[in-house]
């Protein structure tokens, strides 16, 4: 998946660090603090500075992977349209697995995914095998005799 964005992994650290320190350093200092200033000011710093640090940590942590799985999905599109458009608007499980770094499951998985979404439909060879149709992939001579709406 080289043609894949790069994704800055700079949150993801921030988000560790936040989360570790905010876990690490924010309980650690919770606990002196009850031995020294009483149970009431301990729960006023966990409130609000422990909780918040680690709460944002998590959702850094969160979005970035979020991110991650965004881009992956929209590069696994990509590729199947380049695919699709490649084999004429129909193509088969093998046929995407062939041209990507999809495994034969991942690949049955995006398709059956798409037929669901009703981007394609399933068709029967007399062989048995599966195809995927994408009814939108037109030739140029389908394109030029679309005719207008209004």
């Amino acid at each position: 998946m080289d043609e894949k964005k790069k994704i800055s992994k700079k949150r993801l650290y921030i988000g560790i660090t936040l989360t570790f320190f905010g876990v690490v350093g924010g309980i650690s200092s919770d606990i002196e603090s009850i031995a020294e200033e009483g149970l009431a000011q301990s729960i006023s710093s966990i409130l609000s500075f422990t909780i918040p640090v680690i709460v944002l940590g998590i959702y850094l942590i969160r979005s970035y992977f979020q991110k991650v799985k965004k881009v992956e999905a929209e590069y696994v599109e990509r590729v199947v349209l380049q695919v699709v458009k490649k084999n004429g608007g129909s193509i088969t499980v093998t046929d995407l697995a062939a041209s990507s770094e999809l495994s034969i499951t991942e690949a049955k998985n995006v398709l059956e995914d798409i037929c669901k979404n009703g981007l394609a439909e399933r068709r029967l060879t007399d062989s048995g095998a599966m195809v995927y149709r994408f009814s939108t992939v037109l030739t140029a001579q389908e394109k030029e005799n679309a005719k207008g709406l209004y």
